[in-house]
């Protein structure tokens, strides 16, 4: 099926006349270009579709320690990638609560043309490996078609579904034979992945072009006659959100509201390099055979490995909703979205400066309504201290972090 534009009233139609359910497996991805200046945007978004996806991917984050608990999504669980030496880029995957997972962090591509991060949806026919990648346009494409090889040959060898989506920032609707659409479509061709999406994601009317640049792989051929690939028209960022709705798949229920994953936190690294400066290796190195000396070292690496960065249960928690958003507002972010659509088929400076006048309108409607809400709520339940802390805890983000201090300068001194 040919990925087609659609606006959410087309969206929502889709849904009902494909009989798409939210216990289908469907994937949405979107780069967000800063989840902490977007996510309002995005959240306002996903709630105008009343179509809670049950994976969500988003590039881009621009995560940081600070950041990266603080904008999460009601009913999902989270998981994330984002860079330690330098700005920008990240990667976050959004898992609904009703489904099982399991983080596969020995597909990560951990290197500075890629930014990753893979899960395993336990199904009930079989596991469904889901990738979301991130190359930054700065990367060595050779280098990212390398790695990218190494994970698709593990994936393929395990025989299981798997979806990858992202921003591969590849233009691969261009024509260059030689160049590095040619590649990267090869790559995935050649270990049995296919793009869903056809058309393009990002489109710049300044400078009058069109590329597509997010799309949706998946190895599951058998299934593409279910599968339905769409491009959501939105206003977020400067690309369009892609999505893929697999129809007749379901995933386990999570019953247990936890998920397994390993504790990569950044003191873990020195534990595992002491680890490594510690192990006795003549037991790898005294084999003659030298398959029998790499499984001994292979032996001796993972036990490091899994002692240094040991599986943790985590809980999933509720996260915030958005009981403020009413069926009227709802209908007018779709007008918003109507408009852009509109200004995107016909980009005169009449429609810009009406879709720019109406959301400008549109932003202060939802925060005095948002404000309104809450401000009701905490007088309703101002003489419960306990409710209150807990109400004030949710409009700020349940992940919300505070920093401590051990020091205080007092008088010009460290105490």
């Amino acid at each position: 099926m040919e990925s087609e534009y659609l606006d959410i009233d087309q969206f929502k139609a889709m849904t009902v006349s494909e009989n798409v359910t939210a216990h289908d497996l469907s994937f949405l991805h979107a780069n967000v270009r800063s989840l902490r200046k977007n996510f309002d945007a995005f959240e306002l978004t996903l709630g105008s579709l009343d179509f809670p996806f049950p994976i969500i991917g988003m590039s881009e984050t621009w995560h940081t320690d600070a950041t990266v608990g603080a904008y999460e999504l009601h009913g999902y669980a989270s998981v994330h990638r984002m860079r330690k030496e330098r700005r920008g880029g990240g990667v976050s995957l959004f898992i609904s609560q009703r489904l099982c997972f399991k983080e596969r962090t020995d597909l990560t591509l951990a290197t500075d043309n890629v930014d990753s991060q893979f899960v395993e949806i336990n199904q009930a026919k079989k596991p469904v490996v889901v990738g979301l990648i991130y190359r930054p346009p700065d990367g060595d494409r050779q280098q990212f078609i390398h790695d990218l090889s190494i994970a698709l040959h593990s994936m393929r060898a395990e025989k299981k579904s798997c979806i990858l989506m992202g921003d591969f920032n590849t233009d691969m609707m261009a024509n260059d034979d030689q160049g590095a659409s040619n590649a990267l479509l090869d790559t995935m061709y050649s270990h049995a992945f296919f793009p869903l999406i056809t058309k393009p994601t990002r489109v710049d009317d300044n400078r009058g072009s069109a590329t597509l640049l997010d799309n949706i792989f998946s190895n599951d051929i058998r299934n593409k006659p279910n599968v339905i690939p769409g491009i959501l028209i939105t206003d977020i960022s400067d690309h369009y959100m892609v999505m893929a709705m697999c129809k007749g798949s379901s995933g386990a229920r999570n019953e247990t509201r936890n998920f397994k994953t390993r504790n990569m936190e950044p003191e873990r690294m020195a534990i595992f390099k002491d680890i490594i400066a510690n192990t006795d290796w003549t037991e790898a190195t005294q084999h003659s055979d030298a398959q029998d000396a790499y499984s001994t070292f292979l032996q001796l690496l993972t036990s490091a490995y899994n002692e240094a960065f040991p599986m943790v249960t985590k809980k999933i928690r509720d996260r915030r909703n958005q009981p403020w958003l009413t069926a009227g507002l709802k209908a007018s972010i779709r007008r918003k979205n109507k408009m852009f659509c509109q200004y995107n088929k016909s980009p005169t400076l009449y429609a810009r400066a009406q879709y720019n006048d109406y959301k400008a309108q549109l932003t202060r409607t939802l925060r005095e309504a948002e404000i309104a809400y809450n401000s009701d709520l905490l007088e309703q339940n101002k003489r419960d201290l306990r409710k209150s802390w807990s109400i004030m805890k949710q409009i700020l983000g349940t992940s919300a972090r505070t920093t401590c201090t051990s020091e205080f300068r007092v008088d010009g001194e460290l105490t």
